[in-house]
């Protein structure tokens, strides 16, 4: 399997940022998300977004854990997302909008049919 990764010195800690493979972009978008019932409320998280790149994901792009990031400053954060962003300019710069604009083709078909209903 084919790798790419850039390792980045992150206050004195090696972070392995990598590129997401096809397989690895399957098996996210195969995860079952939350309803806004089960969701837990955590507006720290939900604002801290670096880049388009939430603390909640950062982990999927890295050898680091939820729970490591969770310790990190914003600017370190910052400075790996800088970095995932740079390794998957495919992923954000093409699959991310057309992914959002059929998100909202499909939200505005299922508003359609439940305003008819």
């Amino acid at each position: 399997m084919i790798v790419v990764t850039r390792d980045v010195d992150v206050c004195g800690t090696i972070v392995v940022v990598k590129e997401l493979t096809v397989a690895e972009i399957r098996a996210w978008l195969s995860e079952p998300t939350p309803s806004n019932e089960d969701r837990e409320i955590d507006l720290l998280t939900d604002l801290m977004n670096f880049d388009g790149i939430g603390m909640d994901e950062i982990h999927r792009f890295t050898n680091l854990n939820k729970e490591v990031v969770e310790t990190l400053p914003p600017s370190a954060i910052a400075k790996i997302a800088a970095v995932i962003k740079e390794l998957n300019t495919v992923f954000f710069n093409q699959y991310v909008p057309a992914l959002n604009k059929l998100r909202e083709r499909l939200d505005s078909a299922t508003s359609g049919v439940s305003n008819a209903a």
